[in-house]
């Protein structure tokens, strides 16, 4: 008995200590398919995918910036552009359109060894991201 209220009371202080933000920065590994994918397309071009949970659409594109940023710096770019954008706020399902909030933003970047007009540098944008978002880094 005193096993069950200690371990309900661990629940009930954790509960109180919950951001409500759902960042998880890894691979789509669950059922939800929640994270990121990444695949390269060609020398410097990746075209990465990120979806969240109960997360906004900006929030979802950041965390897909973050990810280029890695991509692109960890390939022997320091700037990168991104070629194309698309979010979305989430999936309608079933007959009754009930909307699941699964923001996620996709996009193709494309990694440049100089800065040219319109470029983002990847080591600001990292330290700036991380900063911002209260997430474990778990890159690879």
């Amino acid at each position: 008995m005193t096993k069950f209220l200690f371990s309900l009371l661990v629940i009930c202080l954790t509960g109180c200590t919950w951001s409500g933000e759902h960042f998880h920065y890894h691979r789509q590994v669950t059922v939800w398919g929640l994270g990121y994918t990444d695949t390269k397309l060609s020398a410097g071009t990746w075209a990465i995918n990120y979806r969240g949970h109960y997360i906004t659409t900006t929030q979802a594109r950041d965390i897909a910036l973050l990810r280029a940023a890695y991509l692109c710096s960890s390939d022997g770019y320091p700037w990168f552009m991104i070629t194309t954008q698309n979010s979305d706020q989430g999936r309608v399902y079933g007959q009754v359109g009930i909307r699941v909030p699964y923001p996620e933003s996709t996009m193709i970047v494309r990694g440049l060894k100089s800065r040219v007009r319109g470029a983002l540098n990847c080591a600001l944008l990292q330290s700036t991201l991380i900063q911002k978002y209260p997430i474990p880094i778990l890159y690879k």
